[in-house]
């Protein structure tokens, strides 16, 4: 038996659910007036488009959980793997680094050297300009490449965070069952 509310604000029992009551809320009762089910009204296209974009969030999170608990079995894995590509990062900007300084210092020596040649009064030489110009566009490029490399440190920094924050809730509730 079903019992839905009229408009006015009436009850009514029946073993059939109206059209007009089928696309409010509703419920199915036993014989002793229990309930058994209710049926919601019909979802707005925007309330339809929302539960489904939460429906897709809620299995997109519970297959990264899965992925989190099945790639790290314990919270020590985590952590190594994050000192592990924290280490990879470090030594990539610690060679970055090293070649930035030893860019510089050919810089430096072909400054002098174009220096000197301006001193004599002679321009500096077209082979000269190049290399100038190409160690420059080096430098430029390897400040660039270490700018990338401390973001993607702090990027690997807030995610590895977020993981170990995730992974202690998910072990914790798997714990408490």
């Amino acid at each position: 038996m079903y019992r839905w509310t009229d408009d006015a604000g009436r009850a009514h029992y029946s073993d059939r659910v109206p059209p007009e009551a089928a696309h409010g809320r509703y419920t199915l009762v036993d014989s002793s007036g229990r309930t058994r089910q209710v049926f919601d009204r019909e979802k707005t296209p925007e309330e339809a488009a929302a539960a489904e974009r939460s429906a897709k969030q809620a299995a997109q999170q519970a297959d990264r959980d899965r992925a989190l608990l099945q790639i790290y079995p314990h919270a020590d894995d985590l952590e190594l793997a994050r000192a592990n590509q924290l280490q990879a990062l470090d030594q990539r900007s610690a060679a970055a680094h090293k070649a930035l300084t030893e860019n510089q210092a050919t810089l430096n020596e072909l400054h002098s050297r174009e220096a000197a040649a301006q001193a004599e009064g002679a321009d500096a030489s077209a082979k000269l300009q190049l290399q100038i110009h190409s160690f420059e566009t080096s430098a430029r490029q390897t400040r660039e490449a270490l700018d990338k490399i401390e973001i993607q440190r702090r990027d690997t920094l807030a995610q590895f965070d977020a993981d170990a924050l995730r992974y202690r809730e998910l072990t914790r509730t798997a714990a408490t069952r």
